[in-house]
């Protein structure tokens, strides 16, 4: 199952003890009922936060995977300036594999697009899914 099929499950069993309770006639639940009544919600929510543990490593490794990707370019950009003697405002992959300063084109894990926002003097190189790196 994925994140939103084990989300919904979750959500599911959450209705479905809380309908269960209301349709009793007494008021107190006895230990084993409480358990017997709860126990597929908890089993729901132990597999909802394990998947959500996942996810954000997921998201985690590919903000770090990006991150290294614009570090990457940031060196190549720094290797661009440093070899035409212009400083790079602009990023422009072409032009830095024409340098020989990449070999491969940087990708975001997560298809995020690469970018240099000049401003100001400095050049801040961003990502469009995960943020900035400031040089």
């Amino acid at each position: 199952m994925n994140f939103k099929e084990k989300y919904d499950r979750y959500q599911a069993e959450y209705l479905k003890m809380v309908r269960r309770i209301n349709e009793r006639d007494q008021k107190l639940l006895t230990a084993s009922e409480a358990a017997d009544i709860t126990s597929a919600l908890q089993a729901a929510k132990a597999e909802y936060e394990d998947v959500l543990r996942k996810y954000e490593k997921d998201e985690m490794n590919a903000r770090l995977k990006c991150f290294s990707e614009m570090k990457d370019m940031i060196r190549a950009v720094l290797y661009y300036d440093k070899k035409t003697g212009a400083k790079m405002t602009r990023l422009n992959l072409r032009k830095l594999k024409a340098a020989g300063a990449i070999v491969k084109t940087p990708t975001c894990p997560k298809d995020g697009r690469y970018s240099i926002i000049y401003k100001d003097g400095s050049r801040i190189f961003n990502c469009s899914v995960h943020g900035v790196l400031r040089y």
